[in-house]
């Protein structure tokens, strides 16, 4: 598949900044996160011993809804964009090319076959 290096739409941009802004969110989360943890260490309310599985958690139910929709957003953008690359005429020459391949093809068995 040839893809030629076009302009990129509008729609894969409005995806692309909001999966940046959806991984904003994602870092922000985390400290967030962590500086709530640290200060249940400081009260001496948790320990990491004793805890350490709800504190993976925590930071899992908070933050990973974050990163997941950002990665998602990006892939849906990035699809996009290859849809949007692709013409109709670009396609249908390759269907051609991979026709015209598979009658060579064809044509070159049956001459080995005539020669036997």
């Amino acid at each position: 598949m040839k893809l030629k290096s076009k302009k990129l739409s509008k729609m894969s941009i409005l995806f692309y900044i909001i999966a940046a802004i959806m991984m904003i969110g994602f870092a922000l989360t985390v400290y967030n996160v962590t500086i709530y943890i640290m200060g249940l260490f400081m009260a001496e309310q948790v320990t990491f011993a004793a805890n350490w599985a709800d504190i993976i958690l925590y930071y899992v139910n908070n933050t990973f809804v974050f990163l997941g929709m950002s990665v998602i957003i990006f892939g849906i953008g990035y699809g996009i964009q290859l849809l949007k690359d692709m013409t109709v005429q670009e396609t249908v020459e390759e269907v051609i090319e991979d026709n015209e391949k598979d009658v060579n093809d064809i044509l070159e068995e049956i001459k080995v076959e005539e020669s036997l």
